[in-house]
């Protein structure tokens, strides 16, 4: 071996001769070996001639290089000499990079597809020039790709550097993918692809689409070369589906941007608008169809009008949408705004939903949908051309009948404006065209007797307090609500009290605030149930503080305290809010050391005290009694031929359920083998009322034939079934929908051994050992996550995804005056044109999936331990007043008293001794002390007793000791 140091500078190097000694006559060959990264040829040859590098074998080979030899000299004579000219190559790279833009309102998308062919020296990487505002979205290549990064250069450019596994030759190929951010009112945009680095030669082409919303022109285009779409790569040519509207080719690297003018073109729309409104007993739902029809120029903004009792309680599903808004207007109705991420040509097709409770007078209106025309000089004109009409549908057990049939334009089932299903068209009461020359009609929903009596009841309020020594106490509250249309249950809690948890039907729930004749009223929403549903719990957990902590010591007086309860508003508080309450049980636990006593002034407690028998025993009887209420709804629906299968169904499925709960409850009732007198007879009317509903259950036994024509329960899911027919119905018209989102915007094929598919992921970073572009990407995709979850819904107002669409309305980011733009939420994510999830920032309302303070609701469990004291009430409203004294009141003093009289004993006992004559005087002392000792042994604990029968054998011993004495004497 030689040292050898290589510069960039050309190095002269003589190869030593290896001579044998002793040879007479010899025969050699010589072979020269370099790197790739070498440039190497022989020089100053002395003695040796060249030969073909197959002809060069050696009888023994050396070590060497697996590649064949750059070239082979033979020498038969000495000397044999012979020179090298070393340097190492220049690297030589060559691209071809080929561009696709697409122009929208919001962004420009960029896909780039580079070519490389890299010879000369191995090059470790290969590094493009971003230019400012470019967000890189991802980077794909071949398999040797491992990892990617981007640093900040100067004019707000960047530069991407994509490593290779190791020093490369050859082709590779490089995509990118990139969006820029654009203002809409721009009106023109400055085209820069991403220039390759470090090349020795370039070939640029460039495709240029634009949203079908502009027309444009091309400004500047300094370096570049106009050409025909025709000209392009096939792959650039397949990033759309239609002809690029611009192309240009660049021979040389071009630093100047194509300049593009846009101007925006002005779509020609009408509309139709199909309502469904369904009226049923506990709720009145309506179902929108929009459908606009454009020509002229693509669209992406839709505005109409509705009435102010829509606000926040319309909800839109609507497909690719980027932003809803509702703005109040000055005749006070709402302006609602439909922003696409794209625009769309032919056709766009929306549905909204509206779910409301039964009107106080039950009078069911139609809403005033107005669509407006596109704004024209800051004017917001209604369209032209628009046909609204409404299909009025009866589902409730009542009768519809409209209030003016003058008002009422019928309309033939076959002009609807919308393709409506044949099933609806049969339930529909009316078909109507609603016109903006006279009033709207209305419908009267005439309920029957039954339905007047009600739309809610609480069955059941059962509440548990435990009080503390400090004075604090907590109290667990569950209602078992029967719900026929109640939309709040509310609750007036005590004051200085806390409200800890809201549980309806076992999920965490929170409460809404409102003021009721001057007091805060907390209101529970209820969820909407139907005759066929069971009653269900609502649990509230409260503490709080009463103003003075329990007396422990010895207090001799009691202490008399109100326990604070909540308490269910009532229909005369609020015929809105408030609901009838059936019984009520009460449980309180009190520290064991303290005595408790009801007090039994009416202005104080209006509950009775039970012991614990019979509050087992009455609470039976309580829970037969909901239990039946269940049961009658429910055979009600069974018996009603205008039931359908599905009702029925259900029906008899909660039916099991009664049943299985009734035979846990007769287990109950014959596993309580002791009875009290008292309570003999709540145990035999409990179980006769449970055998004789157990017996009904049995009858009701039986399979149901399918009704084909059933429909929905829910009067909420009909209205979302029929609006998805209507979508499902309408789609294909021939006025298709066409976006510009149809197709992926990149580039696809095999290149260099991999595929480039939608579905692959990226070689962004390394994706297998981990490298900086994996933890730029992993970082990217948690800040996203973390500022806009789009799995993840929250109430209300929050978009609600479903079918790859996102619901608005009802709720937050639709309220009067707000918008949140997606560019002003996250831009990575909003460039790309991705449908997100959004909720107002200032406003109360919180994402679903919390559930710390200050969202929904967290499980608490209140201490059960101590002395239980029971207590019933029927109605509601309790007043509860207890009185308590603690044990040690009474036991003290007496022990003071007993301690006392021992000591004047022993004072007595000592002064007997002092003064007798004879141990005859002490005989008296100690019959007096046995006898103690006898009643200490029989009433002290183990150790005293144990001492006081000690005692009590001494005493014993001593006076018949003394008693004996005289007698042996005489």
């Amino acid at each position: 071996f030689t040292p050898l140091a290589i510069t960039d500078a050309t190095l002269t190097q003589q190869i030593p001769e290896l001579v044998p000694m002793d040879a007479t006559r010899e025969i050699g060959q010589i072979a020269l070996f370099a790197g790739d990264e070498f440039a190497m040829r022989a020089v100053n040859v002395t003695g040796a001639v060249q030969i073909d590098v197959n002809q060069y074998k050696p009888t023994a080979k050396p070590h060497q290089p697996d590649t064949a030899p750059l070239a082979a000299y033979r020498f038969a004579t000495r000397p044999a000499s012979l020179s090298l000219s070393l340097s190492r190559k220049q690297p030589e790279t060559k691209c071809v990079a080929e561009h696709g833009v697409q122009i929208g309102t919001r962004k420009v998308e960029w896909a780039s597809r580079y070519q490389f062919d890299l010879t000369g020296a191995p090059r470790p990487s290969v590094s493009m020039l971003l230019p400012a505002g470019y967000l890189l979205m991802e980077v794909e290549g071949a398999d040797f790709i491992t990892d990617w990064y981007d640093t900040p250069g100067e004019n707000g450019q960047r530069t991407l550097t994509v490593e290779f596994d190791q020093p490369r030759l050859g082709r590779v190929d490089v995509l990118l993918q990139g969006v820029v951010a654009r203002k809409v009112e721009t009106p023109s945009v400055d085209l820069s692809p991403p220039n390759p680095l470090g090349v020795n030669k370039l070939k640029s082409s460039l495709g240029v689409w634009l949203s079908e919303i502009y027309a444009a022109t091309v400004g500047t285009s300094e370096g570049w070369k106009t050409a025909s779409p025709d000209q392009l790569a096939q792959e650039l040519q397949q990033l759309r589906s239609t002809p690029a509207q611009f192309a240009f080719q660049a021979a040389t690297p071009v630093s100047q941007p194509v300049v593009i003018h846009l101007t925006r073109q002005v779509p020609q729309l009408s509309a139709d608008l199909v309502t469904l409104v369904a009226a049923a007993d506990d709720s009145i739902d309506y179902g929108l169809t929009f459908r606009w029809k454009i020509t002229r120029a693509a669209a992406d903004t839709f505005q109409f009008t509705t009435p102010n009792w829509l606000k926040g309680r319309l909800e839109l599903n609507v497909a690719g949408v980027r932003e809803i808004r509702t703005d109040a207007l000055e005749s006070g109705d709402l302006l609602w705004t439909i922003q696409l991420v794209d625009a769309v040509r032919g056709q766009f097709l929306c549905t909204g939903v509206v779910t409301l409770p039964p009107p106080a007078d039950d009078v069911i209106q139609i809403p005033d949908v107005i669509f407006l025309d596109t704004i024209v000089a800051g004017k917001q004109n209604p369209m032209e051309t628009q046909r609204r009409c409404a299909i009025i549908v009866n589902r409730s057990a009542g009768q519809l009948a409209a209030v003016d049939e003058r008002l009422v334009n019928k309309l033939p089932a076959d002009q609807l404006p919308l393709k409506v299903d044949e099933s609806l068209l049969k339930q529909a009461l009316a078909i109507t065209e609603i016109t903006g020359q006279q009033a709207l009609p209305k419908w009267k929903l005439i309920r029957s007797a039954v339905q007047e009596s009600g739309r809610a009841i609480v069955t059941g309020s059962d509440l548990e307090t435990s009080l503390a020594w400090d004075g604090s106490w907590k109290t667990r509250a569950v209602y078992t609500v029967r719900n026929r249309g109640q939309q709040f249950l509310g609750l007036k809690l005590p004051a200085k009290s806390q409200l800890m948890s809201v549980f309806v039907k076992g999920q965490p729930s929170r409460t809404v605030m409102t003021t009721v004749k001057e007091q805060t009223v907390h209101l529970v929403p209820l969820p909407q149930t139907s005759m066929v549903d069971l009653s269900f719990d609502v649990q509230v957990t409260v503490s709080g503080q009463l103003p003075t902590p329990l007396e422990r010591d010895t207090y001799l007086m009691s202490q008399e305290i109100s326990l604070p309860a909540p308490d269910v508003v009532t229909l005369d508080e609020s015929p809105e809010f408030g609901l009838t309450v059936a019984a009520t049980s009460w449980r309180v636990y009190t520290p064991d050391k303290l005595d408790v006593t009801l007090v039994s002034d009416h202005q104080k407690s209006n509950v009775d005290q039970l012991n614990e028998e019979l509050m087992f025993a009455s609470m039976l009887l309580q829970k037969s009694s909901r239990l039946e209420a269940d049961a009658k709804d429910l055979f009600r629906v069974l018996s009603d031929s205008r039931s359908s299968y599905s009702q029925k169904a259900q029906s008899q499925a909660n039916l099991k359920q009664l049943e299985r709960a009734l035979a846990a409850e007769r287990e109950s009732i014959r596993g309580r083998s002791t009875r009290s007198s008292g309570s003999g007879k709540l145990y035999e009317e409990a179980e006769s009322r449970s055998e004789a509903l157990f017996g009904n259950l049995k009858k009701h036994e039986g399979d149901l034939s399918q009704d084909e024509n059933g429909k929905p329960d829910n009067n909420r899911d009909f209205i979302i079934s029929s609006n998805n027919l209507n979508i499902t119905s309408n789609s294909g018209d021939g006025l298709s929908i066409q976006s510009e989102s149809k197709l992926n915007f990149r580039f696809e094929g095999t290149s260099a051994g991999i595929k480039f598919t939608p579905s692959k992921s990226p070689k962004s970073g390394k994706s297998a050992s981990g490298g900086r572009g994996a933890l730029r990407k992993s970082l990217e995709s948690q800040s996203l996550g973390n500022s806009i979850q789009t799995d993840q819904l929250a109430p209300g107002d929050q978009g609600t995804k479903r079918g790859g669409m996102l619901m608005f309305g009802a709720g937050a980011n639709n309220r009067s005056g707000s918008s949140l733009s997606v560019l002003e939420a996250e831009p990575a994510q909003a460039i790309r044109g991705e449908s997100v999830q959004l909720w107002d920032q200032s406003s109360e309302q919180l994402p679903s999936s919390w559930t710390q303070t200050g969202g929904l609701s967290l499980p608490f469990e209140i201490p059960t331990v101590g002395h239980e004291s029971s207590f019933i009430k029927i109605g509601g409203s309790p007043k509860l007043t207890l009185s308590l004294r603690p044990r040690q009141a009474w036991t003290r003093p007496l022990t003071w008293l007993w301690s006392l009289c021992w000591g004047l004993l022993a004072l007595w006992t000592m002064n007997r001794i002092c003064k007798a004559a004879s141990s005859t005087a002490l005989r008296p002392i100690f019959g007096f002390a046995a006898a103690l000792s006898v009643l200490g042994f029989m009433l002290l604990p183990t150790v005293w007793g144990a001492l006081s029968f000690l005692l009590f054998v001494v005493c014993l011993a001593g006076f018949f000791l003394i008693g004996a004495r005289p007698a042996s004497e005489g």
